[in-house]
């Protein structure tokens, strides 16, 4: 294991390397034994940065069952900051709708870095290469026109037109028209809750998982972080007693990404 660049090159730096992830390749390896044994499985894909993990594996199932296995890696996909793109980062995207709904699928895209939008264009949608050729040369805020194009055809692909068509729709109420759109992530308050300070907008940005803790919460709302319908929030005591009106919903969003509902009975 130490002649493995990854770990090598972290201890000639001498850079901290943790129990765990010193040994998550044995772990790996022998994952990959135990399907092979379990369901046959000869293959394994994964980023490039997988590849001294995978011949472990392979190594390890030749050594204990003497069966061949197979590996075959890919480029890492990456932001144009050099991090993986969607898994270290906050905000992960997710396949799955279980784990991440189709606004938030969409939103991930929508909000990609500009220089990143040819790129994703020409890995993650079936658009001619012409058209996404047309789309690379709109510069500043007509950018923002690929970047609606790049979100659409991905969510299309990975979650069907519908889902597509939903979340664009969304987007246009919530950005474009400025209306509040219920069919974004909320949560029902009873108006008696937020007069009397009972759920303040810390409350708020947890139960909407818009934060990733209180003391987050709290740190981005000094930050100007935080708005409320659009204007930022800026109450010292947290309360939301002042846009308490039932029958109405409150927009909460954390920078341009996430936003959720308070909706007001």
């Amino acid at each position: 294991m130490l002649t493995f660049d990854s770990v090598k090159s972290r201890l000639d730096r001498e850079q901290p390397l943790s129990f765990l992830e010193f040994n998550y390749m044995l772990l790996q390896a022998y994952d990959f034994l135990h399907l092979n044994k379990k369901y046959n499985c000869i293959l394994q894909l994964g980023g490039s940065d997988q590849w001294g993990n995978i011949i472990s594996g392979i190594d390890l199932i030749k050594k204990t069952t003497n069966n061949q296995a197979f590996a075959i890696t890919s480029p890492l996909i990456t932001n144009t900051d050099g991090s993986k793109m969607g898994k270290t980062v906050e905000g992960a995207i997710w396949l799955d709708k279980q784990k991440l709904e189709d606004f938030d699928f969409y939103q991930y895209w929508r909000n990609v870095n500009d220089h990143d939008v040819t790129k994703f264009l020409k890995l993650f949608t079936t658009l001619p290469l012409s058209e996404i050729e047309k789309l690379s040369k709109l510069q500043n805020e007509e950018i923002n026109e690929a970047k609606k194009v790049l979100s659409y055809e991905i969510t299309k692909l990975c979650r069907g037109k519908k889902s597509a068509d939903k979340a664009h729709d969304i987007s246009q109420n919530v950005f474009v028209k400025k209306v509040i759109d219920g069919r974004i992530k909320s949560k029902k308050i009873k108006i008696n809750d937020l007069l009397n300070n009972k759920f303040n907008i810390i409350d708020a940005l947890e139960s909407l998982n818009l934060v990733k803790s209180r003391s987050d919460a709290k740190r981005i709302i000094k930050l100007n972080g935080v708005k409320i319908n659009d204007t930022p929030f800026n109450n010292d005591n947290f309360s939301l007693a002042s846009y308490a009106n039932k029958n109405h919903g409150i927009k909460i969003s954390v920078g341009k990404k996430k936003i959720g509902i308070i909706k007001v009975k």
